[in-house]
């Protein structure tokens, strides 16, 4: 087997790393780390380890770009080996914290980078790291500023959220906004106050960060403050405010807190003007819905745009009851052949018999679509009284259709049979076979006779066992 270049090179780094074979001092390191551009280089650097660490960091800022670079990604490769030694962790906090002093901005930004990448991955991170990176949240450069705020939304403990928190009030706006933001994406309810506080803050884009952020934290305890931007907030802080409760909404327990979901959902869905809201709320309701709701739902049904349409239909199909059947049944019976479809579909789905009335009078529609579904849908409830429907729409097609009620056909057929009605099972899958155009249902047609286990029904396969191939054997097997 022939080695590349590349791979002779690593493996004879593992053989000296392991062997100690590597140089391991800080001044070689020092002598070599202006080069870490080259790969034999960079990987004697990693081969060092710890004491490159300092020299490496020089290297952060030198003024070529590809060092710099290779310098940046050479320390981090060093912070992955060293990740199960919390020792040698320690150790490179340690120098990126004395780097985050640095008169050079970009050694305090990529010393700011390494403590949130130390930090994301869960390594033993000294417990002040988070309080040394507080000064760069106030750093002349945005850049420096930037990076220290999402390191800090990486580190985790309550450290990091009080860090964040305290920079606010003396915080220029547009570092607010990124220090909300930060907040919320950390999800820590300690951050509530704050949170609440920055939603009655003079800047407008720091109101609607704040709110935004009561959003991702998604604890109840913020509701209060999102009720009163609804009643006081400009137009688009109300909005915000409405998604945020959304927010809260979809993190509630659906087993201990349904109301009280439901109630936030149905709170919103009365209070936007706004697409995305109005389908978003629908959605979120869904997971949460009871009787409260259909009257809403039903009623943004008939009203909304198409898509606020379907996702009323969608939480309809999730809650239980007779309303949101009753509801169901109604948009069957509308002018809307999209709406009638995404009806139609639910009903198959929640398996209500009561609807079948209503399914087999759609299996009769002029719309081809609609038709398709109903005969699906009967298919699923597996209602013998059907079939005369399903017959219809069979005999005037099209291809879609009569697909579509051969599978219904063989759906109620099964459901008779796994009633034990066998008799009536028989005759059903007799008819099938009689009547598909394709060997797949004619297979399982004769599959169902067989099943029924009818001795009349061995007039009808005998001659079956004449055909040739799968039809042949399936009749055969049965």
């Amino acid at each position: 087997m022939k080695l590349t270049r590349l791979s002779l090179v690593f493996a004879t780094f593992v053989l000296l790393h392991n062997a100690g074979g590597w140089g391991d001092s800080e001044e070689e390191a020092r002598l070599l780390a202006p080069r870490v551009n080259v790969y034999a280089i960079k990987h004697q650097l990693l081969g060092i380890g710890l004491p490159a660490v300092r020299p490496l960091f020089d290297q952060v800022a030198s003024k070529t770009p590809v060092v710099a670079f290779e310098a940046r990604s050479a320390l981090r490769w060093i912070v992955y080996d060293v990740r199960f030694s919390a020792a040698k962790t320690e150790a490179i906090v340690h120098v990126a914290i004395e780097k985050l002093t640095s008169k050079e901005p970009s050694l305090r930004q990529y010393a700011a980078e390494l403590l949130g990448f130390i930090g994301h991955a869960d390594s033993a991170s000294p417990k002040d790291s988070a309080a040394k990176l507080a000064p760069l949240l106030s750093d002349p450069d945005a850049g420096v500023r930037s990076t220290a705020i999402l390191s800090l939304e990486k580190i985790p403990g309550p450290s990091a959220t009080d860090t964040l928190a305290k920079a606010l009030p003396s915080a220029q706006a547009e570092t607010k906004v990124a220090l909300l933001q930060s907040l919320g994406r950390r999800r820590d309810p300690k951050a509530l106050k704050v949170l609440q506080s920055s939603t009655k803050d003079a800047s407008e884009p720091v109101r609607l960060a704040a709110i935004g952020a009561l959003g991702m934290v998604a604890n109840t305890a913020g509701l209060s403050a999102l009720e009163a931007v609804t009643r006081k907030g400009s137009a688009l802080e109300k909005e915000k405010a409405l998604v945020s409760m959304l927010g809260i909404a979809n993190g509630m327990d659906p087993r201990k807190q349904a109301k009280q979901a439901e109630s936030l959902c149905m709170r919103v869905l009365q209070l936007t003007g706004d697409e995305e809201t109005r389908v978003e709320g629908l959605r979120v309701l869904s997971r949460f819905a009871g009787q409260d709701s259909v009257g809403l739902v039903s009623g943004l049904m008939k009203g909304a745009s198409p898509r606020a349409q379907m996702e009323a239909v969608n939480t309809l199909r999730a809650t239980s009851g007779k309303s949101a059947e009753e509801a169901l049944l109604a948009a069957v019976a509308s002018d809307n052949p999209d709406l009638q479809y995404a009806a139609i579909e639910a009903l198959g789905e929640r398996g209500d018999r009561s609807a079948v009335p209503a399914l087999v009078s759609a299996a009769g529609d002029e719309n081809e679509r609609v038709r398709c579904a109903a005969v699906e849908a009967l298919g699923r409830l597996g209602d013998a009284a059907a079939l005369e429907a399903i017959a219809g729409a069979w005999e005037k097609g099209p291809g879609k259709v009569k697909q579509a009620s051969v599978a219904a056909c063989l759906e109620i057929a099964n459901s008779l049979l796994a009633k034990g009605d066998k008799t009536k099972a028989n005759v059903v899958f007799q008819q099938v076979e009689g009547r598909a155009t394709t060997e797949s249902d004619r297979i399982a047609a004769i599959d169902g006779i067989g099943r029924s286990g009818l001795a009349d029904s061995l007039g009808r396969l005998e001659p079956l066992i004449k055909d040739k191939g799968a039809v042949r054997e399936a009749a055969i097997k049965a």
